[in-house]
């Protein structure tokens, strides 16, 4: 996958990111998230590659990746290239 990335960087195509968002988690994700050792490479506004952490709900297993107040919802890791923490 990350090969991919790197094939739309250099090519004319644009990638279509997901946006990180500032609504609030569903209440059961509030309260009951935990780290994974995982992370997902994102790419920020500026073009660089940042690692967000994943971390999931202990009751429904929903997975976001946070960035400072924001977050993205993880529907499927194969859509993102995974990184060990």
């Amino acid at each position: 996958m990350a090969g991919m990335n790197e094939h739309f960087r250099q090519s004319g195509y644009v990638l279509h990111r997901q946006a990180l968002r500032k609504e609030c988690l569903p209440r059961c994700c509030r309260e009951n998230l935990h780290e994974m050792a995982i992370g997902i490479k994102f790419m920020d506004r500026a073009g660089g590659d940042v690692v967000l952490p994943l971390v999931q709900c202990a009751c429904c297993s929903g997975k976001y990746a946070l960035s400072d107040g924001r977050y993205i919802a993880v529907k499927s890791l194969l859509r993102f290239d995974v990184v060990r923490l």
